[in-house]
């Protein structure tokens, strides 16, 4: 689906794709987009968010946060969201086309943000 668009790395445990952040001062300043899930083994997904946004102070990357056991306004309702800057929050079940339409607004803003902080 996203093949040839974007370097995309996966993981499947969300202790492994911390440990890749965090190897490296600029994987996290090169990251463009973070998709988690809200329930995930070993860790949460605001936990998870909240370490990433340890190293991205700035909020530079892109999070879309998704969850198929908890309904949007519940997730909202966690007093930690409004600190973690999250950029979209999706329910699944998700179709692919509608993902793939989300993943590209949320990178066709952060593209709008640098022309514009290269203009001014």
């Amino acid at each position: 689906m996203f093949t040839g668009c974007y370097n995309i790395v996966v993981f499947d445990n969300p202790l492994e794709a911390l440990n890749y952040l965090n190897q490296d001062e600029n994987i996290i300043t090169n990251c463009s987009l973070v998709i988690t899930d809200y329930r995930m083994p070993q860790i949460s997904g605001i936990d998870f968010i909240e370490k990433i946004r340890e190293k991205d102070t700035n909020c530079k990357v892109k999070i879309m946060l998704s969850s198929a056991f908890i309904k949007t306004d519940v997730i909202l309702n966690n007093s930690k969201i409004n600190t973690l800057s999250i950029d979209k929050i999706i329910e699944k079940p998700i179709r692919l086309e509608t993902l793939k339409n989300e993943v590209q607004k949320l990178v066709s803003d952060l593209i709008y943000f640098l022309i514009k902080i290269i203009i001014e």
